[in-house]
């Protein structure tokens, strides 16, 4: 028997959701984007970004195993590098305008601070080369 997860146990589906769905051109009509839709875009993700910080930290501080420590983090940090490419695969075919410019440029920034979180809290659990993807992928 196939056991779902709840949504809320996958720390990054909102930005994912963003990703793959609002800020894909195949998916969604980004031209319809209100001023008042990208502030809220805008807020959230530097929500988005502050909570998951604080849920890694407090997640990886309470393992006592260190296996599944670099576990998490390398799951955390391979499905950012995962969503960055899926961003910049998007960003080639989103239409030039001011709103989703605006916020394809916030989500980038975030997304970058949570490498620089990991690569700096966490390096020890990260290879060279994964940290060496995620910033020539940029």
């Amino acid at each position: 028997m196939v056991k779902f997860q709840n949504v809320e146990e996958y720390p990054l589906h909102w930005i994912d959701f963003l990703i793959t769905v609002t800020l894909n051109p195949y998916k969604a009509d980004c031209q319809k984007i209100t001023e008042s839709q990208y502030n809220a875009i805008v807020n959230r993700i530097e929500t988005e970004k502050t909570n998951l910080q604080i849920l890694i930290n407090n997640v990886v501080f309470s393992l006592n195993n260190e296996d599944e420590t670099n576990l998490l983090v390398r799951k955390y940090h391979s499905s950012l590098i995962i969503l960055l490419d899926q961003l910049i695969d998007n960003r080639r075919d989103l239409p030039n305008i001011d709103f989703v410019d605006r916020i394809y440029k916030k989500l980038v920034a975030a997304i970058d601070e949570l490498f620089s979180f990991f690569e700096t809290r966490f390096f020890k659990y990260i290879s060279l080369e994964i940290v060496y993807q995620s910033h020539t992928s940029q």
